[in-house]
């Protein structure tokens, strides 16, 4: 099977995500596949802070305006968070036959 992730060591599967909420869903459907099919045995999916998504999104902003082809400015919104993750795993928890681990990455200062 070509299921791959961010990271994988002694059956530990890693995915960090940095985009928009609906690609973190594909990373917890990711881990349930590895637990069948590759015998993976934890889950650990990293996101950014809330204070760090929105830092994200605002520099995403400012380089969309500089590099705007056309009248459209792309929108970001909707990034995944730590905080979100956490928020929602106790709801998804009896999908998963593997511990889950939800990381959070945030700014300094």
């Amino acid at each position: 099977m070509g299921l791959r992730c961010d990271y994988e060591k002694n059956k530990v599967w890693v995915e960090v995500e940095f985009g928009n909420a609906r690609s973190y869903y594909q990373d917890y459907v990711k881990f349930m596949l590895a637990k069948k099919y590759q015998s993976a045995r934890l889950g650990v999916l990293i996101c950014p802070t809330n204070s760090f998504a929105s830092l994200l999104c605002e520099l995403g902003r400012q380089r969309a305006r500089e590099n705007v082809v056309g009248e459209r400015v792309p929108v970001y919104s909707g990034m995944m968070s730590y905080e979100k993750a956490v928020r929602e795993l106790p709801f998804l928890g009896f999908m998963f036959e593997m511990p889950i681990i939800v990381a959070g990455v945030g700014i300094c200062g």
